[in-house]
């Protein structure tokens, strides 16, 4: 019998991959609280000061930062503006639209002349008011950048006002639809 076999049945590995530089998915940082396995708010910040410079693209998808302290993704953000070559980034599933707007705004400017592509998608940014979430995407939305936001929402504001909204930021590029089958699970990485 095979090491690893045991009366027929083989053992599975469950060991985790190695995570690729620059992925920080699904670890979980609510508020007050920290979940085993997962990794404290200041051992991100120390991760993300280290980063190689060859990363290109950060995926900090599935966190509950819109949930965390406050001061949490500004401080990611403002780490990520300091590495050049960081271009995207990738903040689904994070539960934005329930931070406060101003302070998500500002989080959005620490990056807004260095990142090229940000996905937003899945945060609940219907929540917001209209001019909130105006307020928040004209912090992100700047020259020549491309911005997700599928699943957020925003069919309950008018839609000739999100797409005239959208359509005065021409130099960006966005995308809004609704689309019933995305999770989690569908693909974690960029």
């Amino acid at each position: 019998m095979e090491a690893g076999e045991l009366a027929g049945f083989k053992m599975f590995d469950t060991t985790k991959p190695a995570r690729k530089a620059g992925d920080f998915s699904w670890l979980g940082f609510k508020k007050d609280t920290y979940r085993p396995g997962s990794m404290r708010p200041a051992e991100l910040a120390a991760e993300i000061e280290s980063l190689p410079e060859s990363v290109d693209c950060v995926n900090l998808s599935g966190n509950g930062l819109g949930l965390s302290e406050s001061a949490l993704l500004p401080r990611v953000l403002k780490l990520l503006a300091s590495k050049p070559a960081v271009k995207e980034i990738d903040l689904r599933f994070n539960q934005l639209g329930k931070m406060n707007p101003a302070d998500l705004a500002d989080a959005f400017r620490q990056v807004a002349d260095t990142v090229r592509i940000v996905n937003l998608s899945n945060n609940k940014l219907g929540t917001l008011s209209f001019g909130d979430f105006k307020t928040v995407i004209q912090a992100i939305a700047t020259r020549e950048r491309t911005v997700e936001l599928l699943n957020n929402g925003l069919e309950t504001f008018p839609e000739t006002d999100v797409t005239n909204f959208l359509a005065s930021l021409d130099a960006t590029t966005f995308r809004t639809e609704t689309i019933e089958d995305e999770s989690p699970v569908s693909g974690l990485s960029l």
